[in-house]
């Protein structure tokens, strides 16, 4: 751990065991302050930060703070939307991905640019955010977010060359034979970098790329799900997004039951929904390792941000009366992890790159150094680094996986029970919800290894656009 991750460990734990309020009133003290001094939203926003905005919409869902969440969720789509003018040329490899931008030297100072996939799950938020607050506009959010990972999906591709080239460009060192690092010398780095980013490859390789998250498809089913009480022609609409959804993910049990429910026309007059998020993602850590170059006598030190997953033993999610009455287990819907390995192994030809231009660069500055002064190098490259250290930021409070459960309860239903167990079955932690008034509900689960908390939407609908 360095940086980012590093500071970010004693809050980490107390998001695990649920003691964030501590955390939750210094972010509205904050806030606080900036309005008292006549700062607006917009302002806010940039005061605070993507990456503040991001982790805070994710603790005030978990605490239940609904209004809040969906507030920091409307500030962090406005500062994206606000950079989605900004040129990908004139700003170059920084401007393509938190992942570009920490391997190219930007560190923990540079601003913070969210991955493709983390801002689609922001999106996701946002609508799940609507739907607890009973409010109809959870489906324009979720359409949105279906949008805009598209968008980035392309975006990516379409990039991917350019900027890959730019990394190579802006590391080229015009340097004579005997301070060139040879072409030996650029096969062990690349050989070092397959063998330690191949550690997670059968994971990455669960999904075709990092844009095939079915959970926006999924709210949007779910809500004209909920709608198609009042308007039964919304419930093919629910199937087609069912169906899209199940595109991304063909494995997935509870979309296939969301499908053939949907395709029968079966009604959701008393229909609950539960979701889950569950652990945390991968977090951001820094991989150091040597290459011997042939023109030093000592080995170059190549240090590059590398995603690791965070272990969760959390490996069901039950729902039962409160009287113990199973009602649902939850299922997978998207895995976060796989989406997060697949980003980076993606990048990894970029990464290459501009490895293999830093250590070019390195040895230039370690041999023309040393010849005026025996470790006068390794000064100058020492001074350098730290200026240049990889960014170990991200978005840490994104769960794993995502989970999610139907169910046709009778009617009246008030309480429910949440329980979490482990592989063998012992149970982990428990959570009673009162459900709001009517027939029809959607529930957040936010898990962790000994905690839990869970939260009921309000009357579907209580509000309308």
């Amino acid at each position: 751990y360095t940086g980012y991750s590093k500071e970010f460990q004693d809050t980490k734990k107390d998001i695990e065991t649920g003691r964030i309020d501590g955390l939750l009133r210094k972010m509205d003290q904050e806030e606080k302050k900036l309005r008292d001094n006549g700062v607006d939203d917009a302002l806010i926003a940039e005061a605070i930060g993507l990456l503040g905005l991001l982790e805070g919409a994710t603790l005030f869902l978990q605490a239940g703070e609904i209004e809040r969440s969906l507030h920091y969720c409307e500030m962090a789509e406005g500062l994206l939307e606000k950079r989605t003018g900004e040129s990908y040329s004139s700003e170059g490899i920084a401007a393509f991905g938190s992942t570009f931008s920490s391997v190219a030297g930007t560190g923990e100072y540079g601003r913070y640019r969210a991955a493709g996939f983390e801002k689609v799950m922001l999106l996701n938020l946002k609508a799940m955010n609507y739907l607890l607050l009973g409010d109809e506009r959870s489906f324009n959010v979720a359409r949105l977010s279906i949008q805009w990972q598209q968008d980035e999906k392309d975006r990516f591709e379409r990039n991917f060359e350019q900027v890959e080239d730019e990394l190579r460009t802006s590391e080229k060192i015009e340097v004579n034979e005997e301070t060139s690092a040879t072409p030996e010398d650029k096969h062990k780095v690349i050989v070092a970098l397959d063998r330690e980013f191949s550690k997670y490859d059968d994971k990455a390789l669960q999904v075709a790329n990092a844009f095939v998250n079915p959970f926006g498809d999924y709210l949007a089913g779910v809500v004209n799900e909920f709608k198609s009480v009042k308007m039964k022609s919304l419930l093919s609409n629910a199937n087609i997004s069912y169906k899209q959804a199940l595109k991304l993910n063909p494995d997935s049990a509870v979309i296939k039951q969301a499908v053939k429910d949907t395709g029968k026309k079966r009604k959701a007059d008393k229909l609950l929904q539960v979701v889950a998020f569950n652990g945390f993602a991968p977090e951001k850590k820094v991989l150091s390792f040597q290459i011997p170059i042939t023109i030093l006598s000592a080995p170059i030190d190549i240090e590059v941000p590398t995603y690791e997953p965070v272990t969760s033993v959390v490996h069901t999610v039950k729902v039962t009366t409160a009287k113990g009455r199973l009602l649902g287990t939850l299922k997978p819907i998207a895995d976060i992890d796989a989406l997060t390995l697949r980003y980076q192994k993606d990048m990894l030809p970029a990464v290459k790159a501009n490895v293999i231009g830093t250590t070019m660069r390195d040895a230039l500055i370690k041999e023309v150094g040393n010849q005026v002064m025996i470790g006068f190098g390794s000064v100058i490259q020492s001074i350098i680094d730290s200026k240049m250290e990889p960014s170990t930021t991200s978005w840490m409070n994104l769960p794993a996986s995502v989970h999610a459960a139907r169910m046709y309860p009778k009617k009246g239903l008030r309480e429910i029970k949440v329980i979490s167990y482990d592989e063998s079955g012992t149970k982990l932690s428990e959570e009673r919800v009162t459900l709001s008034e009517g027939n029809r509900h959607f529930v957040f689960i936010r898990c962790f290894n000994k905690s839990l908390s869970a939260h009921a939407s309000k009357t579907i609908w209580s509000r309308h656009p």
